[in-house]
């Protein structure tokens, strides 16, 4: 009579062994899929704030580089369009995603603060029609663009290098 219960049995832990690893499988499935779901988000926002890196480097030196030599070429007018930076959202995102790079964000906010400072002494300058303090005052702005496009340049390195890390 025990020998007539064993197959049966064995039918029976067959199929609650195989429902166990069929449940443990798709567990583990659904928790690989969250995890490259986060990891997925992590590169788009990563990347999100390398392009935004991209703009402000370009939108800094663009709107600069014009205001500087059109006000040395005499032409001072305000620009037609506001030119907006995207250092509001480069900031949030920093926050948000990337609070690694809080610190170098504060030091292209302060390379910001210089430009911006020189820009406006020397506005102050066309004002009086002082043009020689005008010209030394816009100096140090092409530096300054310098140090901003070498400083994205090395946030956008650590932005990819925390984008290879975590894949």
């Amino acid at each position: 009579m025990a020998n007539e219960l064993i197959a049966p049995l064995m039918g029976l832990a067959g199929v609650i062994v195989g429902g166990a690893l069929g449940i443990l499988n798709s567990h583990f499935a659904v928790l690989r899929q969250e995890r490259q779901k986060r990891h997925d988000e992590r590169l788009k926002h990563l990347e999100e704030i390398f392009e935004c890196l991209e703009r402000t480097e370009t939108d800094f030196f663009s709107f600069y580089t014009f205001q500087f030599y059109s006000m040395l070429q005499g032409k001072i007018d305000a620009p037609k369009q506001a030119t907006e930076f995207p250092l509001g959202r480069l900031e949030l995102l920093i926050k948000l995603y990337c609070p690694t790079l809080t610190p170098s964000f504060a030091t292209l906010i302060a390379l910001r603060d210089k430009c911006a400072n020189c820009y406006t002494s020397a506005l102050m300058s066309v004002a009086t029609k002082d043009i020689q303090k005008m010209t030394a005052q816009l100096q140090p702005i092409i530096p300054l663009l310098k140090e901003i496009t070498a400083h994205c340049a090395t946030m956008k390195t650590e932005v990819v290098s925390l984008a290879v890390k975590r894949t």
